[in-house]
């Protein structure tokens, strides 16, 4: 298996540019199922090269996990691509009423299931990180659960990995709870906050805009960036 994924043309493109200290140009795309190979081997590139006493970190998830995750109609993945490689990735799950952490890999809710939007199995090459990856991923996972109405978001990060959670509090998310992973029994602290309808009503107006062109190239998609609002308008 290999994370190369060789060309974006006729994916959709939320974001591209130059990374502020490697300088790679990147494209932040919305992935697909023939993406599979090159995100499970990015998963495993990351888990093996933690410390023997982070693996933990990242949870080991097999490959029909990520098929069963592209099954789901309203479930997407995002992943960064520089140089034809997968260098980070994330997938965003959207439950359904009715449904609990065995229908969502663990993931324990706290709120409605059809209003929250789920982050799950972040993850960034280590030669990328300190680059702002992870907190581009967020911006896009709020904007994307806005446009879908979901007011609620959650993920949920291994109690160690202070570098992981304390992206997701400068994003604006809050420490709402903390458990121990019913999949592995790792101790996990729940990131989650309620979007304030009128401040998502304010950034969702600039986040239409077509999958493709008629040519089926990579799209820009416009996008602002509600986390500097998101953290001054905290909701409990």
């Amino acid at each position: 298996m290999s994370a190369e994924i060789s060309d974006v043309n006729g994916l959709v493109c939320l974001e591209s540019g130059s990374l502020p200290v490697r300088g790679d140009h990147y494209s932040l795309v919305l992935l697909q199922t023939q993406h599979i190979d090159a995100i499970k081997t990015l998963h495993e590139t990351v888990i093996e090269r933690l410390p023997d006493d982070q693996k933990s970190f990242v949870l080991a998830r097999p490959e029909s996990y990520f098929h069963a995750h592209f099954a789901r109609s309203i479930s997407v993945a995002m992943g960064v691509v520089c140089n034809s490689n997968l260098v980070a990735k994330c997938l965003i799950v959207h439950p359904r009423a009715g449904e609990t952490a065995a229908d969502l890999g663990g993931a324990i809710l706290h709120s409605a299931p059809e209003q929250t939007s789920i982050m799950q199995s972040a993850t960034v090459h280590p030669d990328f990180r300190g680059n702002g990856i992870m907190n581009m991923m967020i911006r896009h996972w709020l904007n994307h659960a806005v446009r879908h109405g979901r007011m609620h978001v959650l993920a949920e990060i291994e109690t160690r990995n202070k570098q992981s959670w304390s992206q997701f509090l400068k994003a604006g998310l809050n420490i709402i709870g903390a458990h121990k992973s019913p999949v592995d029994g790792a101790s996990v602290y729940n990131a989650g906050e309620r979007i304030k309808l009128t401040l998502a009503k304010d950034f969702t107006s600039a986040t239409q805009a077509p999958d493709s062109d008629a040519t089926g190239n990579c799209v820009i998609m416009a996008v602002n960036k509600p986390t500097d609002k998101l953290k001054a308008t905290p909701l409990h």
